[in-house]
C-alpha cells in the first residue's frame, strides 16, 4: 500500500514495522524485551480498545485533529481509511477452521483443549498458593526457632558482658563493682563447693550447701565490702532451712538438710499441711536469723562505746541487753530518755520493757521471762490503769504466749488481754504519745497480735530488718478469713512495696534481696539479683542452692518466657506465685567458661536434673532440658574422649566423666546413657557434617554398623581429595601406603586423617568376634576397597606407578585382565550391585587408571631398549586400555562425559 503525501512516499504497514524494531535494535538495551503478540492476545487487545471507544463519540473537531497530526508524520488519512474500509472483517475474529454444526469430533476436540488448558491453569493458581502456604508456614516455624536463639544469644553476650566489664564500667544504679579479680576468686571458690556437692550427691550423702557457699564468700583472701551482706544472705538461707554446721568440721551438728527435701512441700502440697509446715519453717527461720544478726549488731554496738555501756568482763546475755540499752537510751548526763517506762529496782530505775523486748528480739525467751518475772510486782504497782486486780498479769501473759507451740494466747485469756489492750493503749491519742512505753505497747501488740494492719510504735521499726522481725513474729499459718496473715500475706506486701521502699538509692541490691528472700519469694529474689550485673554469679549460685534444697519452682515449656527468667503465675487460692527458669540461668552461666572448662561445666549442668521431681510435664522437661545441654557442651568444646570417654586402637574402652556421674542427670544405665547423650551428639555431628566427629561417637556408642557406614560415606566423599603429606612419604619410601598404624594404646583420635582412623578402627572390629558379626559383612567389604582405593591414589600420587595399577587391579572393580566381550559384559552388570561410596567415584577411578596406564606405556614407549620384553609390556598395557574403554562405553550413563572424552583421548594416544 503506496501513498504520496506532498511528493514523499507514504509509510506503509511493513515498512512501520520495520522502523520500530530498527528503533529498538538501535536503543542497544538487551533488558528490553521484544514483544510477541499472538493472535489471542492481539484479539483481547482489540476488543478492549473497541470497548474503550464504543461508550461516546470522539469530541469535535477530533477527526480534523487527527488529519493534520498523521499528515505531520508522512501519513494520508484518508487513504488509510479507504483502505480499512475496504478489509473485510466479518471472519476476523472466526477460529482458522471452520466447525461445521454437525462436527462433533472438532467441537470435542476443542472443548478437551480448553478444558486442558483450564485445568493446567486450575493448577497452576493452586500450586503458587500451596507455595505460599507452605513458604509462609516455613517462615514462620524459622522464626520461632531464629527468635529463641537470638534471645538466647542476647542473653549469652548480656552476661559476659556484665562479667568482663564489671572493671570498666560500674553496674546498673550506682551500686559498686567488685573487681574481676575477685569475682573471678568468687567463682572458683563457688566452683569447688559445688564440685564437693557432687561428690557427696554420688555418695547419696547430704551436703551443707548453703552453709559451705557461706564460709567460701567469707573466707576470701581479699575481701571486699559486698561480701559482708554476701555472706549475711548465704547464712540467712542456711538458717531458713535449717542448716546447723560446725564450721570447722564442715559437718552438720544438728538434723542434716537432705537433698530436695522441701520439694513436695513447696511444690503441690504447697496449700496442704505441709506446705503450712514449711511456710511456718521459713517464717521461724527467718526470725532466728534476724535474732543472730541483731545480736551481732548489739555487741558492735557495745564495742563501739564501751565507757557508756558499762559492760563487765565476763558478761551475761542479760548483762549485754542492759549495756545496750544504755548505750542507746541513755543521755551524755546519764539520765534516761523520757519516753521510757521505768521500774525501780534495787539497782535504781531500769526500762525493763526495753530489757523485755530485746530479749526476746535476739531469741533469748526464756530470760524475757525471767526478767518479767522478777519484776512482776513493779510491773504490777507501774500500772496506771487500775486493771491489776484483774487476776492476770504480763508475766501470765508472756509465759502463755512463750507455753503455746504457734505463740498464740488461749481464747479465755486473749479476752482478757485485748480488755487490757484496750484500756491501756487505745485510749491514748496515739501508740507512739510520750506517755506510752514504745517497747511496752510493742510487746502487748505482738503478744495479742491486735491491729495487724496498723503499723509498731516507730521506735521498733526504724530498720528495715526490726520491721521485718516484727512482721515474722506475727505470721500465722492456720488463722482463717479477716485475722489471716500469713507468709504469703506477707510477701505479698513485700513485693507491693518494691525495691524502691526498701532501698530508695539502689545502692544495696543484697538488701532487697534479703527481705525477699526471709519472706519466701525464693524465685524473686533470684530473678531480682541477677538483674544486677555485679552479682549474677552470686544469684546463680542462690538458685543452684535452693535447687538442691527443693526451695525452686520452674516453669514448664509453655510458660517459659524467651527473654525473662521470672513468670508469675495464679495458683488456685488467686495468689500469684513465681517461676524461675532455673535451666536457662545455669546454661547462660556456663557459657562463660564451658570451652576453657568443660569439667566444672558440667557440674552446673548437673543441677539442672535436681528439679526432675516437679509436677508435670516440668520435671521431665528439666531433665530433657539437663541432657540437652550436655549434649550441647559436648558438641561444642568437642573434649569427648574427657567428657564421654574413648576406645583406644587396641579396643579397650575408658570411661568418661559423664558415665562416671549418671546417677546425677537420672540415667539408670550406660544403655541410657548411650541413648540419651552418645548417639544424640553423634547424630548431630553427622547432621553438621562433622564427620570425623560422629565416626568417634559412635564408636564410643558401640553403634558398630553406623561407625562403618558413616566411615564409607566418608571415603567415598574424600577418596580422590590430597592425600596427606604421611601418607604419600610413606609410598614414596615404602611403597605402602596406610602402613604406620596407631599403637595399641594410643586413642583413636590421634588418627591424622579418615582413611587412618577407619584403618585402626577396622583393625580392632576384626580383632573382636562379637563387633565382626553386628557389622553388616557387605559394608565391611566396602570398607576395605575404599581404603585400597586410598591407597592406590596415595601411590598414584608418589609416582608409585606399577603399585598403583596392581592395587586397583586386585579389587577386581575393572576387568583390566578380561579380554572376552561376555566377562567384560558380565562386569558391567555387575555394577549395579557396587556399593554407591564406591559408584560415585567410578569416572574417577576409571580415569586414575586410564592415566596410570598412559604414563606406564609412555615410559615403555620412551626405553632405548627394545626388547620383546618390553614391546609385550606395551602390548598388555594397550590391551587394558581397550578392555578398561569397552567397560567404560557399557558404563556410558554413569561417567561424566568429560571423563569418557578425557578417557578417548589417553586411549588414542596410548594406541
Amino acid at each position: 500500500m503506496d501513498m504520496a503525501i506532498d511528493g514523499a512516499a507514504a509509510p506503509s504497514l511493513a515498512s512501520l514495522l520495520h522502523q520500530s524494531r530498527s528503533l529498538a535494535a538501535q536503543q542497544g538495551r538487551s533488558d528490553l524485551p521484544a514483544i510477541q503478540l499472538g493472535l489471542e492476545q492481539i484479539e483481547a487487545q482489540s476488543r478492549r480498545l473497541v470497548a474503550r471507544a464504543a461508550p461516546g463519540a470522539p469530541p469535535p473537531g477530533a477527526h480534523e485533529k487527527a488529519h493534520y497530526f498523521l499528515a505531520g508524520a508522512g501519513v494520508d488519512a484518508s487513504q488509510l481509511g479507504a483502505d480499512v474500509r475496504r478489509v473485510e472483517l466479518r471472519g476476523a475474529f472466526e477460529m482458522l477452521e471452520a466447525v461445521g454444526d454437525t462436527d462433533v469430533e472438532s467441537f470435542l476436540r476443542h472443548s478437551h483443549e480448553h478444558l486442558i488448558l483450564s485445568s493446567i491453569e486450575e493448577g497452576r493458581r493452586e500450586t503458587l498458593a500451596d507455595f505460599n502456604q507452605s513458604m509462609a508456614r516455613g517462615m514462620a516455624h524459622n522464626w520461632q526457632k531464629q527468635r529463641a536463639r537470638i534471645f538466647e544469644e542476647l542473653g549469652q553476650h548480656a552476661s559476659t558482658s556484665a562479667v568482663e566489664d564489671f572493671t570498666s564500667a560500674g553496674p546498673q544504679r550506682g551500686a559498686s563493682a567488685p573487681p574481676q579479680t575477685q569475682l573471678h576468686g568468687r567463682m572458683m571458690r563457688y566452683d569447688s563447693v559445688l564440685s564437693s556437692l557432687s561428690s557427696a550427691r554420688l555418695a547419696s550423702q547430704p551436703f551443707p550447701l548453703a552453709s559451705a557457699l557461706s564460709t567460701a564468700v567469707s573466707t576470701a583472701a581479699s575481701p571486699s565490702a559486698a561480701d559482708a551482706p554476701l555472706a549475711e544472705a548465704w547464712a540467712a538461707l542456711a538458717s531458713i532451712v535449717g542448716e546447723q554446721v560446725d564450721a570447722k568440721k564442715e559437718r552438720f551438728v544438728g538434723p542434716a538438710v537432705r537433698e530436695r527435701q522441701f520439694a513436695c512441700a513447696y511444690g503441690d502440697a504447697w496449700e496442704k499441711e505441709s506446705g503450712r509446715e514449711l511456710r511456718n519453717q521459713i517464717s521461724r527461720g527467718g526470725m532466728e536469723f534476724l535474732q543472730r544478726q541483731f545480736e551481732q549488731h548489739m555487741d558492735s554496738t557495745i564495742a563501739a562505746n564501751p565507757v557508756k555501756a558499762q559492760l563487765g568482763g565476763a558478761p551475761s546475755m542479760r548483762a549485754r541487753v542492759a549495756a545496750f540499752v544504755r548505750v542507746v537510751h541513755l543521755d551524755r548526763d546519764g539520765r534516761w530518755a523520757g519516753d521510757l517506762e521505768l521500774v525501780s529496782t534495787a539497782q535504781g530505775p531500769v526500762p525493763v520493757w526495753a530489757h523485755i523486748y530485746y530479749l526476746l528480739r535476739t531469741g533469748h525467751s526464756s530470760l524475757a521471762l525471767d526478767v518479767a518475772s522478777e519484776h512482776d510486782a513493779a510491773l504490777r504497782s507501774s500500772d496506771q490503769s487500775g486493771s491489776s486486780s484483774s487476776g492476770s498479769s504480763f508475766v501470765a501473759y508472756l509465759k502463755a504466749w512463750l507455753d503455746s507451740p504457734d505463740r498464740r494466747l488461749p481464747k479465755a485469756l486473749r479476752d482478757r488481754f485485748l480488755a487490757e489492750y484496750n484500756a491501756r493503749f487505745r485510749s491514748s491519742s496515739s501508740l507512739d504519745a510520750s506517755s506510752v512505753d514504745a517497747y511496752k505497747a510493742g510487746l502487748y501488740k505482738l503478744l495479742g497480735r491486735i491491729d495487724i494492719s496498723k503499723r509498731f510504735p516507730p521506735a521498733l521499726t526504724r530498720s528495715t530488718e526490726n520491721w521485718l522481725w516484727l512482721q515474722l513474729s506475727l505470721v500465722r499459718e492456720q488463722d482463717e478469713g479477716k485475722e489471716r496473715y500469713g507468709l504469703t500475706e506477707l510477701a505479698e506486701k513485700l513485693v507491693g512495696y518494691g525495691e524502691k521502699h526498701f532501698d530508695p538509692k539502689g545502692t544495696r541490691p543484697m538488701h532487697y534481696f534479703q527481705v525477699l528472700l526471709l519472706c519466701g519469694e525464693f524465685e524473686r529474689a533470684v530473678a531480682f539479683l541477677y538483674s544486677r550485673p555485679q552479682h549474677q554469679v552470686d544469684a546463680v549460685h542462690f538458685a543452684a542452692a535452693l535447687a538442691y534444697y527443693g526451695l525452686m519452682r520452674v516453669p514448664t515449656n509453655a510458660q517459659t518466657s524467651h527473654v525473662d527468667f521470672l513468670t508469675v503465675e495464679t495458683t488456685s487460692s488467686g495468689a500469684p506465685r513465681g517461676l524461675l527458669d532455673f535451666a536457662k540461668l545455669i546454661q547462660r552461666y556456663v557459657r562463660l567458661f564451658s570451652r576453657s572448662d568443660a569439667r566444672s561445666a558440667l557440674q552446673y549442668l548437673y543441677l539442672i536434673c535436681l528439679n526432675s521431681d516437679a509436677p508435670a510435664p516440668a520435671g521431665q522437661e528439666q531433665t530433657k532440658k539437663c541432657h540437652d545441654a550436655i549434649r550441647q557442651l559436648v558438641f561444642e568444646t568437642r573434649q569427648y574422649f574427657d567428657l564421654l570417654g574413648d576406645i583406644r586402637s587396641d579396643g579397650t574402652k575408658i570411661p568418661g566423666l559423664i558415665e562416671r556421674n549418671l546417677s546425677l542427670i537420672h540415667l539408670a544405665n550406660s544403655r541410657d546413657y548411650t541413648s540419651q547423650i552418645v548417639c544424640a551428639a553423634a547424630r548431630q555431628s553427622e547432621a553438621e557434617h562433622r564427620t570425623r566427629d560422629a565416626i568417634l561417637l559412635y564408636n564410643i556408642a558401640e553403634e558398630y554398623d553406623t561407625v562403618v557406614s558413616v566411615m564409607n560415606r566418608e571415603l567415598g566423599a574424600s577418596l580422590f581429595d590430597t592425600p596427606a603429606p604421611s601418607a604419600v612419604a610413606d609410598a614414596s619410601a615404602s611403597g605402602t601406603p596406610g602402613a604406620a598404624r596407631l599403637q595399641p594404646e594410643a586413642s583413636l583420635a590421634a588418627a591424622e586423617d579418615t582413611a587412618q582412623l577407619a584403618r585402626a578402627i577396622l583393625d580392632s572390629y576384626e580383632q573382636q568376634n562379637h563387633i565382626v558379626r553386628a557389622i553388616t559383612p557387605r559394608k565391611r567389604e566396602t570398607c576395605k576397597v575404599l581404603l585400597a582405593l586410598k591407597d592406590a591414589v596415595a601411590l598414584y600420587a608418589a609416582g608409585e606407578l606399577e603399585k598403583t595399577l596392581n592395587t586397583v587391579e586386585s579389587l577386581d572393580l575393572i576387568p583390566l585382565n578380561k579380554s572376552d566381550v561376555v566377562s567384560i559384559t558380565r562386569a558391567a552388570e555387575q555394577f549395579k550391585d557396587m556399593d554407591e561410596a564406591i559408584a560415585r567415584n567410578i569416572s574417577h577411578i576409571l580415569l586414575l587408571v586410564m592415566e596410570t596406564l598412559y604414563k606406564l606405556h609412555g615410559a615403555q614407549a620412551q626405553s632405548p631398549f627394545g626388547d620383546a620384553a618390553r614391546q609385550q609390556r606395551m602390548n598388555e598395557l594397550r590391551n587394558k586400555a581397550r578392555v578398561l574403554m569397552m567397560y567404560a562405553g557399557m558404563l556410558r550413563l554413569r561417567i561424566e562425559q568429560s571423563t569418557f572424552s578425557q578417557l578417548t583421548r589417553l586411549d588414542v594416544f596410548i594406541h
